[in-house]
């Protein structure tokens, strides 16, 4: 069987009937296939022809039961939970997701084999909300909870599991501040990884690359950011493609090159997924950088302005944090008198 599988020619149509059917919205049924919104979004209007055959037969398997319609009955077991939390995650409800999750973490009454692996699963998924919150110490931070998954991948030898929950380790290191660490992290992860997992070879290359750009190795940056770009076009999930061609545009920011940050903007927005509040405010960050760069003070501001709203309103204690920090260098910049002004 070859690796591509040819769609049928009605298999758009016959997705957005069932995705009706089970009233669920285009970003739901994306979640419960394991893809991105705009990639489904492609292949419903038919501009797909071929998908992997390991999403061909998530296909077959989600599509044709009924009782996908778990967010409209009552919760009966963890395994409901989960599911009902991966809908929260996809609709952006954030604490109802960690309610949900924190209910099968703090519940691990059975020792099978599939209820370690739920509640890995859980963990997982709680401590990137705690991360996004910027919640990353404690028992029920985000680092206590990705080491306990961790620790149950490492028993069950599960290496792609393995190297997805490191990874994570140091996006941790990273957003407290420890990047020397974190590089470490990520150059660990990307020399050890399987060359077939197209996903994490592009996520580390494009967090080398971040981090590279935070300390001023131009060069190192650039390229692994395109490795990083040009890896993330052949993935189904748009996310990355667009979240490192921020990354580069934000580069080409620092190099004074903003037609070419611009650009790379662009093409990031081009890929975000409507309702990604996450996703919203780092690209407004993003924005505002550029136009503090060529001195558009005004701009920058009223950009910044509307991402601490929606940082605040869905509890992004990280990203408020980084506005906190570009609004505070903004008014440094626009003060009269400055040298970034003059």
């Amino acid at each position: 069987m070859t690796e591509e599988v040819a769609l049928h020619s009605s298999i758009g149509r016959v997705l957005r009937e069932h995705q009706k059917r089970l009233n669920l919205t285009q970003g739901e049924m994306a979640v419960r296939l394991g893809i991105s919104q705009p990639y489904l979004s492609r292949i419903m209007r038919g501009e797909r022809s071929a998908v992997s055959l390991g999403l061909w037969n998530k296909i077959l398997e989600v599509v044709p039961r009924p009782e996908l319609m778990i967010a409209d009955r009552a919760m009966s077991s963890a395994s409901d939970a989960y599911d009902r939390a991966l809908i929260a995650l996809g609709r952006g409800n954030h604490p109802l997701a960690e309610v949900l999750l924190g209910q099968i973490v703090a519940r691990r009454q059975s020792t099978s084999a599939a209820a370690l692996d739920l509640t890995a699963k859980a963990q997982f998924h709680l401590a990137g909300i705690q991360r996004d919150r910027n919640r990353l110490d404690g028992s029920d931070g985000a680092v206590s909870l990705y080491a306990d998954a961790l620790a149950y991948y490492r028993e069950v030898d599960v290496r792609p599991r393995i190297e997805e929950v490191v990874f994570m380790l140091g996006a941790c290191k990273e957003m407290s501040g420890a990047s020397k660490a974190a590089l470490g992290i990520y150059r660990e992860v990307l020399e050890q990884a399987d060359p077939s997992n197209r996903m994490l070879v592009v996520r580390a290359n494009g967090r080398i690359g971040a981090l590279a750009t935070k300390l001023g190795e131009w060069q190192q940056a650039e390229a692994r950011l395109r490795i990083a770009t040009r890896g993330a076009v052949h993935l189904e999930d748009t996310y990355p493609y667009s979240y490192y061609n921020e990354k580069m545009a934000i580069l080409k920011t620092r190099q004074g090159q903003l037609e070419d940050a611009h650009a790379y903007l662009a093409s990031a927005r081009e890929e975000i997924e409507r309702g990604d509040s996450l996703r919203a405010v780092q690209s407004q960050c993003v924005e505002a950088n550029i136009h503090m760069a060529s001195s558009d003070f005004s701009t920058a501001l009223q950009l910044l302005e509307k991402a601490l709203v929606l940082a605040r309103t869905h509890e992004y204690a990280h990203q408020e944090a980084y506005i906190g920090s570009l609004m505070a260098a903004l008014a440094e910049r626009s003060r009269p008198g400055s040298r970034a002004k003059s």
